[in-house]
């Protein structure tokens, strides 16, 4: 191919590009009414919406021309919900189709393909349409369809689906699908059943049943009442001496047990007599190794006892501080506890004259 043909080529492709673009921006024009042309005070707000759409429709067609369809998306979505034309809406589909979202975009495409085809069409609508219908015959053959059976609540029970996070009709139930060759999440429930969800990956053109089997829920178990307080009445007295009030007290705070400090003490007394014990023992052995070794040196045979004198002055040692201690904490937990309390921390109050006891 020779570089003129290559130029031509070329040229060729922007010109078209450049016509689709120039016969977008003239689609709102012609498309918006005339008093919205005339910029009139109170269609000034519908004006500048009609002229927003035709800034995103051109930028969107220039993204998709760029092949950089995620960003063209965006612009031709919102530039269709402002305002329809047939050319933005192919360009979207084809994105759609682009970006893997087959379903959307062969419905989109269908859309632009119910709608008649004006009488003298411009070259970019008309070729909107041939690409339109393009794209459909290479898309359709390419979706997947899924269908959804369920097992378990009788017939005309109410059954909730959703498929990804969509809730769609009963009626779409045990019919074939069309959906995205993609990994899809299924999920049914329906009243007194549990709940039963399936993730299902679909290829391209591929058919797949999916079977839901719910299973009924255990039944709730009943609570039981709570139980009845019973009030009681004290008969109206007939005396006519006056009524004295009942006397309401509040409980007085539990005493707090001694026993704690009893136990310290009593540990304390314990390590006392193992340390008298103990020291006496000790003082015996080094009585023994006095006699032994009068001058400091000790025969041969001596070591025993040295060893058992050493192990009960460390024993008594030991049993004096465990006494100490035990003293120590005793009197400190007593002091915390305080005073002895009445082993009955409640209170009766009776009115004998009334013929009324009540306890608190």
């Amino acid at each position: 191919m020779t570089k003129s043909s290559l130029s031509l080529i070329h040229e060729l492709r922007v010109s078209r590009r450049s016509i689709e673009l120039v016969a977008c921006a003239c689609t709102f024009a012609l498309f918006t009414p005339a008093h919205l042309r005339a910029q009139e005070p109170d269609a000034a707000a519908e004006a500048a919406v009609t002229a927003t759409a035709r800034t995103l429709a051109i930028e969107g067609v220039k993204l998709a021309q760029s092949e950089r369809c995620p960003e063209a998306i965006e612009k031709l979505e919102r530039a269709e919900k402002l305002h329809h034309a047939a050319i933005v809406l192919t360009r979207l589909g084809e994105c759609y189709i682009r970006t893997g979202r087959l379903l959307a975009g062969v419905e989109s495409l269908r859309a632009v393909l119910r709608e008649a085809l004006p009488a003298n069409p411009s070259p970019a609508l008309h070729q909107a349409y041939v690409d339109a219908q393009a794209g459909l015959e290479a898309t359709v053959p390419k979706l997947a369809r899924l269908t959804v059976h369920v097992e378990g609540p009788p017939p005309g029970s109410s059954l909730q689906l959703t498929v990804d996070g969509r809730h769609l009709p009963q009626e779409v139930l045990d019919a074939a699908q069309p959906c995205d060759p993609t990994e899809h999440v299924v999920q049914v429930s329906a009243d007194g059943y549990l709940a039963a969800t399936r993730s299902i990956h679909l290829s391209e053109a591929e058919e797949q049943t999916v079977v839901m089997t719910l299973t009924a829920a255990p039944p709730a178990v009943p609570r039981e009442p709570a139980p009845a307080l019973t009030v009681l009445s004290v008969p109206p007295s007939h005396s006519s001496e006056p009524k004295l009030p009942l006397l309401a007290t509040t409980s007085e705070r539990p005493s707090t047990s001694h026993w704690p400090a009893y136990v310290a003490i009593g540990l304390g007394a314990a390590g006392l007599g193992v340390g008298v014990g103990f020291g006496i023992a000790a003082m015996n052995n080094k009585a023994s190794l006095d006699e032994r070794c009068p001058d400091g040196a000790c025969p041969a045979g001596s070591s025993a006892l040295i060893d058992t004198g050493r192990t009960n002055a460390l024993v008594s040692t030991v049993g004096y501080a465990v006494a100490g201690g035990g003293a120590v904490l005793g009197l400190l937990l007593y002091w915390l506890a305080g005073p002895a309390k009445p082993e009955d921390s409640q209170r009766r109050v009776r009115a004998d004259r009334h013929g009324v006891s009540l306890a608190f």
